[in-house]
């Protein structure tokens, strides 16, 4: 393995393809905390939130053969959340509709600035399909470059585009139809 992974993870890495059971705890220990931050992009339910993080660590522990340190521990367990948090939205997805249009509006006599926008934000991306979700939250929140979003989720570079595009739109839409528009 490279040097991006750490002396800890290396062992217990080591450890575990050995056959210990024990290993794996101390990376579950060593990042529990900073894979549930990552994973509460994918939902504000505590139940579901904790089933995703423990899906991660399964799927972590399950695809360790295969690990091959080109990142570090952390980034390629990331790498399995973004995949996780995908297949929960896909599900979640396709068991109920919820049309766009349900994004609350502000009050008429609220100020736009005492309005939280992160929650509309949320409301709104909650509310787009996951493909479209997936690729703003990649793109945004974890700063990759439309090319990068493609790469890591394996998709066709004009996909990616073509999906930001109208997932861009949509939620430029809805958040000036919630009182977020430009002055």
């Amino acid at each position: 393995m490279r040097e991006f992974v750490c002396e800890d993870d290396r062992k217990d890495i080591k450890a575990c393809l050995e056959g210990s059971k024990n290993a794996f705890a101390g990376i579950v220990k060593r990042y529990q905390k900073r894979i549930t931050g990552f994973m509460w992009r994918f939902t504000r339910n505590r139940e579901d939130l904790e089933e995703l993080v423990h899906d991660v660590f399964v799927e972590a522990y399950q695809s360790l053969p295969r690990f091959r340190g080109e990142s570090s521990l952390f980034q390629w367990l990331k790498t399995i959340g973004m995949r996780t948090g995908y297949r929960y939205w896909k599900k979640r997805d396709s068991s109920r509709v919820v049309p766009l249009d349900s994004v609350s509006q502000p009050a008429a006599s609220q100020d736009i600035g005492d309005t939280d926008i992160g929650v509309s934000l949320y409301n709104i991306l909650e509310r787009l399909p996951a493909r479209e979700r997936m690729i703003l939250t990649m793109h945004y929140f974890d700063g990759f470059d439309l090319l990068e979003v493609s790469k890591r989720l394996g998709w066709s570079y004009t996909l990616v585009r073509v999906q930001a595009h109208r997932a861009r739109k949509i939620l430029k839409e809805k958040l000036e139809s919630a009182g977020f528009g430009r002055k």
